[in-house]
């Protein structure tokens, strides 16, 4: 019995190629995050200088699409598939800390005394603002960052 094996035309093999060098760089990138927080002093400062730019470098890389013409496409794009989710996973880690982590370490319900201001911030901008509210996520912070520098890479 054999399969009826429709080859594929040289545009579709050249789009399905693997560039093992992305692979091998995001191995390093891996490496160098965990080394990263295994070391400390001088050796942790000059890991932390340039593993996550290679990170956010290949991201870009690999998020670029030659069919997106304008800059309204990129924007939608880029907002749906990562920004959608960020605000998602932000409501959801705000109310699991506003409530249960909430109960379980002061025994109320709610989270007393939330700051709207910095939890706007957060919401709007991730990065450092995320440390200034009870959110418990703090992995949060790539995605804000990922889009800003998926929209320049495109951009560029």
């Amino acid at each position: 019995m054999s399969a009826n094996i429709i080859p594929l035309n040289e545009k579709e093999q050249i789009k399905n190629k693997r560039d093992i060098s992305i692979d091998v760089l995001r191995g390093i990138g891996i490496i160098l995050v965990v080394a990263g927080h295994v070391f400390s002093g001088d050796l942790a400062d000059y890991i932390y200088s340039f593993h996550m730019p290679l990170f956010f470098f290949i991201s870009g890389y690999l998020n670029y699409n030659k069919e997106i013409k304008s800059f309204k496409d990129i924007l939608s794009k880029n907002f749906i598939k990562i920004m959608f989710p960020y605000y998602i996973f932000f409501f959801l880690s705000l109310l699991f800390s506003s409530t249960l982590i909430s109960y379980l370490r002061s025994e109320h319900l709610f989270m007393q005394g939330l700051d709207l201001k910095q939890i706007g911030l957060a919401f709007l901008l991730g990065g450092g603002y995320l440390e200034k509210i009870p959110i418990d996520n703090f992995a949060l912070w790539y995605l804000p960052l990922y889009f800003v520098t998926a929209v320049i890479f495109m951009l560029l």
